[in-house]
């Protein structure tokens, strides 16, 4: 079989097609495989891990990153990974359907996982911490984009913008809008699909640190897996959607 040089490897003809995760681990182990890979960083160290030559390794690496990943938050093949490296996330059925149907939420979140794992990778690699023969430089960088989702998956929860999976469908966040809703026993359908209506109208009145718990409520999320994501205890999380339920039951 032929190989190509470290040199070209460098180049524009690199990385080739993605290998199968097996695949990947054999050629891990295989004396040319280990010496290619030894090769490439020894060329790409000469050029301090900057110029042409880096740029364009790093471009074709972040392109594989960027298949891998995205096919994994499809699947929610991610949170499997994560949690096999003791970083487990909270994730539920509205966001799986989401991460399946939306691209823009995939494409988010791959982008801001690739970068962050690129420089990871490049730390990586100026520190000596990648050697060869442990793992493919594919697999290695692969590994750095597992390890960067946790950080960069809270971040996006944080922000909330995905504002297509705001069903109000939970009782506690159907209160706010509704405040005689608990009077009512099972809400009846017209009362939940003014509250649906009323969805914008209640983002743009409810207080910021309200307008969090309540779209992460709506999301499916518990109060204590809300006090985890927005860093406070369960019983702020509690006080301030009590609060504004009696700040609302008081309008005339």
């Amino acid at each position: 079989m032929q190989h190509s040089t470290p040199a070209e490897r460098a180049g524009d003809d690199y990385p080739s097609p993605a290998p199968s995760p097996a695949q990947e681990s054999s050629l891990a182990d295989e004396p040319e495989q280990v010496a290619a890979d030894a090769g490439l960083i020894d060329i790409l160290r000469a050029d301090g891990f900057t110029g042409p030559r880096w740029e364009r390794f790093n471009e074709r690496l972040m392109q594989y990153g960027w298949g891998v990943l995205t096919k994994w938050i499809r699947d929610g093949q991610i949170f499997k990974e994560c949690k096999k490296i003791n970083r487990g996330l909270p994730v539920t059925d509205a966001i799986r359907k989401t991460l399946v149907n939306s691209h823009d939420a995939r494409s988010d979140l791959v982008t801001d996982t690739v970068i962050a794992a690129s420089d990871s990778f490049r730390e990586s690699l100026i520190t000596g911490r990648w050697q060869p023969g442990a793992s493919s430089l594919t697999t290695y960088f692969v590994g750095a984009c597992i390890r960067n989702f946790p950080n960069v998956y809270r971040r996006w929860l944080r922000s909330l913008d995905h504002r297509e999976l705001l069903l109000f469908d939970d009782p506690e966040v159907l209160s706010l809008m509704v405040p005689d809703l608990s009077s009512l026993g099972d809400p009846d359908p017209e009362a939940t699909v003014i509250a649906k209506e009323s969805e914008q109208t209640l983002i743009a009145t409810l207080p910021t640190n309200v307008r969090k718990i309540a779209k992460l409520r709506a999301l499916g999320y518990g109060n204590t897996e809300i006090a985890g994501i927005l860093g406070l205890s369960v019983h702020a999380v509690e006080a301030r959607l009590a609060r504004e339920r009696k700040r609302r039951s008081r309008r005339p």
